[in-house]
């Protein structure tokens, strides 16, 4: 599920590993210049179920835990007396341009300073992209050619040594 918590302690290594091949195609953004129906990963406190306070851990620092996230759908923020964004957004777990998929998941997540959002990296230019598949078939076609004509030297060899 696209919304399970990965590490709740970010104590263990291993976890921490994880959470940073996860945020390798992202970037860690502002929810202000983040597009709708983009691609959101987010680090956010944990809150009690019943009072929606957040949970401190031994020192007094909110617990924060890194969720895998969804697609953004929509924003409701504004800014407080004191210049934070606040509000909150609502995420789901499949494209928001997918309006026929079933068991489409939304949550809502809310903004404040305990809570780091990082989006998905623009796509590359096509044509840069394109440019990139032909350089890699070009090079696949070489080294067949390598191949095939060792190949055929070492049957030519072959053949001789049968005649």
């Amino acid at each position: 599920m696209s919304q399970t918590t990965t590490n709740t302690s970010l104590n263990s290594l291993q976890n921490k590993d994880e959470i940073k091949k996860k945020l390798l195609k992202y970037t860690k953004k502002s929810i202000v210049n983040i597009k709708i129906k983009t691609h959101v990963r987010y680090f956010s406190a944990l809150r009690d179920n019943a009072t929606h306070k957040i949970k401190l851990n031994s020192r007094g620092d909110p617990r924060i835990t890194f969720k895998n996230g969804g697609f953004l759908k929509k924003k409701v923020i504004s800014t407080n007396s004191d210049g934070e964004i606040i509000g909150y957004v609502i995420l789901r777990n499949k494209p928001v341009q997918d309006t026929k998929s079933k068991n489409v998941i939304e949550w809502s997540v809310p903004v404040c300073e305990s809570t780091t959002f990082y989006a998905i990296n623009p796509p590359k230019n096509k044509d840069e992209v394109i440019q990139k598949r032909f350089d890699n078939q070009e090079k696949e076609i070489e080294s067949l050619k390598s191949q095939l004509s060792k190949l055929r030297r070492s049957n030519k060899g072959k053949k001789r040594m049968n005649e």
